[in-house]
Order: C-alpha cells, then structure tokens, then sequence
C-alpha cells in the first residue's frame, strides 16, 4: 500500500531544497519576498497595527513559499486534529521598526473566510501561520497552529531541506 502521506512529505522535501536553491545566492527573503532596499516588504498595505503591516501576498510572497506553506500548515493540521487553511489565500505581516516585532515576517492562512479578516482586530483565535528564522546562514521555516477553542498553540520548526528540527518552534534552535 503506497503511503501517500510519506510521499507528500518527500515531495514538499523537494520543493523546500528547491526554493532554498533559489534564495541562496540571494539577499535574505531575495526570492521569497519582494522587499525594499531597507527590508520592508514591497507591495500596497491593507491594514496597520501597533505593531504590524499587513499585505495581500500575491504579488509579495513568491508562490512556491506560499505552496510550501500551505502544504505543511495543511499537513500539520490534520496532525493536531484542526481545520487545514481553506485554500492558499493569505496575508503576510512584518512587524513595524519601533515594535517588539520588528522586521519579523509571517505569512498568515485561515480556515475560513469569516476568520479571514480577524487580523483587523488584531486577535486571530484560530491562525495558521509561518514565519522564519535564519541562524548560522541557514533558513529554517516556523510553523505555528493557533486554536484556542482546543487550547491549542503549537509550534514546528523544519530546516530548509524539509527536516523537522524540532515541534517546539525555531526561537528554541540550538
């Protein structure tokens, strides 16, 4: 019986080892991201925070990450027993200059289209995202299930060749 779970696996294996090709030549989020010289990301806002600016990612987000990212929020989901992300529709956020977020890039999906506009109010109860880390000139990508209704708030961090580091998040890489 073929493990069709392994297989996707396998094959998201192969486009993170792909996209990582692409950016390594590049400046950081070079092929990933559409950015400004300064590191902001390039594109019409749609919404601002205290600590945010919000963007459609079409036209940002390159589409193979957001493939990449659909795929393994879509995977993780299924994992912790949650909505997968309804389709590949996101929002990408990076945190303003004078915040505790600052620069920190996340690519955002949601399970519905009522829940797709909670980053209005600042308070999403129930996100999918995924946010990365760069430690020793490595990418690692930051996968983040957020349900509070099932008390829910987990974390897994993948290296950039589609291993898993660890299901505590990147924050905590060695």
């Amino acid at each position: 019986m073929i493990n069709y779970k392994n297989k996707l696996m396998k094959l998201t294996q192969y486009v993170l080892i792909f996209v990582t090709y692409m950016i390594s030549s590049s400046v950081v989020y070079g092929q990933m991201l559409s950015v400004n010289p300064d590191g902001t990301l390039k594109g019409q806002a749609i919404h601002y925070t205290k600590n945010y600016v919000y963007f459609k990612c079409e036209g940002v987000v390159s589409e193979q990450l957001i493939d990449i990212g659909y795929t393994w929020l879509t995977n993780y989901s299924s994992e912790l027993g949650v909505d997968k992300p309804q389709n590949k529709n996101c929002v990408v956020s990076q945190g303003l200059p004078d915040s505790l977020f600052a620069g920190q890039v996340s690519v955002d999906y949601y399970i519905s289209t009522a829940n797709s506009i909670c980053f209005y109010s600042n308070y999403c109860t129930d996100s999918r995202s995924m946010s990365f880390k760069f430690k020793d000139g490595e990418l690692y990508f930051n996968f983040m299930i957020v349900n509070l209704a099932k008390g829910i708030t987990e974390q897994m961090c993948v290296a950039s060749n589609g291993n898993i580091m660890n299901k505590k998040g990147c924050a905590l890489l060695e």
